[in-house]
């Protein structure tokens, strides 16, 4: 982030060395740059809660009259599928995967990742993310450089917004702020594990 005329000005007449000035000002920019990346993390974790609020008001519209045990779906016009989600954001899913899915998951966490093994490819996992965007990668090593790498948007595709509604309609509401910001760490973990070779 460049600086300004202003900023360079002050810094001209603090009576600094050369040396000194281009330190200051390298730090300067620095201190800018964090600043941007902290406002663009508020903005992602607002657009989350967001997303998640849209989700939970269109799952309450919904009356879940389902048995106990069994997760809340509709039935879907592909002979052996269902439908998953909510209004708006639904996708047909075999009903055999969604009770492997729901009968193995002790958590939302669980079940919203096996879901995503369930409706996405492992190479889409892998060139995605829970908020997309340009990551690091890599460990640094000869084998293993480091680079960035661009993620695309999970939060944004129609199955993933699927994966969540059913999620939430059948292990419930996020009860805090952690809780969501656990599964979002969960579903990046999934996908950085989803390496394709």
């Amino acid at each position: 982030m460049p600086i300004s005329d202003d900023e360079d000005d002050l810094l001209d007449d603090s009576g600094m060395g050369d040396h000194e000035l281009d330190d200051m000002k390298n730090i300067l920019r620095v201190v800018k740059r964090m600043a941007k990346g902290q406002r663009r993390m508020a903005r992602e974790i607002a657009n989350t809660k967001a997303m998640v609020l849209e989700l939970l008001t269109k799952q309450r519209e919904i009356s879940t009259l389902r048995k106990k045990g069994e997760p809340d779906i509709m039935p879907s016009a592909r002979q052996g599928h269902v439908v998953i989600g909510i209004d708006g954001y639904r996708c047909d899913i075999t009903r055999e995967d969604l009770m492997d899915a729901f009968e193995k998951s002790k958590s939302r966490q669980d079940y919203c990742l096996k879901l995503l093994d369930k409706l996405f490819t492992r190479q889409e996992l892998s060139a995605s993310n829970y908020n997309g965007g340009n990551v690091n990668v890599g460990t640094g090593t000869a084998d293993d450089p480091k680079q960035v790498v661009y993620k695309e948007k999970l939060r944004d595709s129609l199955r993933f917004r699927a994966i969540m509604g059913q999620t939430l309609k059948d292990f419930g509401e996020f009860k805090n702020d952690r809780e969501l910001a656990d599964l979002k760490n969960a579903v990046n973990g999934k996908c950085r594990k989803c390496k394709v070779r």
